[in-house]
């Protein structure tokens, strides 16, 4: 067993800095604070360097099995879970402490840089095999009213078939603004959900289907608002349905910057192309990577999704974002900017990916 590389901290600050506000009272100074460390964090970027890359050979060789060990690395992502989980908690108290409200409901939005983070969290302990792994990672989406995108993103973008298709929401489309492929990842999870988990359910031989499915996916997050406005009021309700609002739509940039353009059309026979390394945007940042999770090494994920995220690697030849994460994801909010930078950059790897396809090389 191993633990997790001490540079992952860095990600703590999130949580931190959100705790901090609530703990000094003091919800303008952690504010900037917050800003302060998304700039520091780019600072990061550009002093730590770039990770080595792996050959695609050597990693297509090394895939991981599924282990139902109790991984010592993931001790790291449950602390961060509860941490999260403390600030959303003590968001909520704030309003029975503070007459204030603009301040503590503004406050959401560094909750919510700790939320899109610990959707990261999630996303890697959803695909653990631990049945604790799994429980952890819904406690961290529920709180962002999240709990769907388990089903879409195990059974449909991680599916051979359907990965970076037309028919995922989670691939952007050459062209598509962030605002458009937000309402639509949105919208597809919702009700792709519901299905999705019946089917799962009805492969184990469940009963009481559409019961389950309500139970499990849709109603903890209601049930935790209503908590929330009965016991603590209006104001308070505000702030969580804002830090769950903003922790999404955070989540989802980030998940758009690393699945623009490259849609693997269909062959000859109507089938996808094979899935490679060419088919999305890795970031190799060792501070980025870092600080979220190894968000930047999404390729290799991809290929071997039940290895450790302590193990994933920048495979040889990615195409690479163009700037460090946090100014990428500053850059797809401003679509003109956006698809001057990406647009080429997406026309010459997909021409990169042809040559390399017809050699043979992926």
């Amino acid at each position: 067993m191993k633990s997790a590389h001490p540079g992952y901290l860095l990600g703590f600050a999130f949580p931190i800095i959100a705790i901090g506000g609530y703990l000094f009272q003091a919800p303008w100074v952690f504010l900037a604070i917050t800003v302060g460390w998304l700039v520091l964090m780019q600072a990061f970027d550009s002093f730590a360097g770039h990770e080595p890359a792996v050959p695609w050979n050597t990693v297509r060789a090394n895939v991981a099995e599924p282990d139902a060990r109790l991984p010592l690395e993931n001790v790291a992502l449950y602390a961060y879970v509860l941490l999260h989980l403390a600030a959303v908690a003590l968001g909520i108290w704030q309003f029975r402490r503070d007459d204030a409200v603009l301040p503590w409901v503004l406050f959401a939005l560094p909750v919510a840089m700790s939320g899109s983070n610990v959707l990261i969290v999630a996303h890697e302990l959803l695909h653990g095999s631990t049945r604790l792994d799994r429980w952890m990672g819904r406690a961290a989406a529920a709180v962002s009213f999240w709990m769907v995108h388990e089903y879409q993103h195990l059974f449909v973008h991680h599916r051979a078939e359907s990965f970076c298709t037309e028919n995922d929401s989670s691939a952007a489309k050459l062209g598509q603004s962030f605002y458009g492929y937000f309402f639509r990842a949105v919208s597809d999870n919702y009700r792709q959900a519901g299905k999705l988990a019946a089917n799962v359910l009805r492969a184990r031989g469940k009963n009481l289907i559409a019961a389950r499915v309500l139970a499990g996916i849709y109603l903890p997050p209601v049930l935790l608002a209503a908590l929330v406005a009965v016991f603590f009021g209006g104001w308070a309700l505000l702030f969580f349905l804002l830090q769950a609002y903003l922790t999404v739509s955070l989540f989802l940039l980030g998940t758009y910057n690393t699945h623009y353009g490259l849609i693997r059309w269909p062959d000859a026979d109507g089938r996808p192309e094979p899935y490679s390394y060419m088919n999305i945007w890795s970031s190799d940042q060792r501070a980025t990577n870092l600080a979220f999770w190894s968000i930047g090494r999404h390729a290799h994920h991809h290929l071997d999704p039940f290895r450790s995220y302590t193990d994933l690697k920048i495979i040889e030849g990615s195409p690479l974002l163009p700037y460090g994460y946090i100014t990428t994801l500053m850059l797809s909010l401003i679509p003109p900017l956006w698809f001057k930078v990406m647009n080429p950059r997406v026309a010459d790897v997909c021409a990169r990916r042809e040559r390399l396809r017809a050699q043979g090389f992926v």
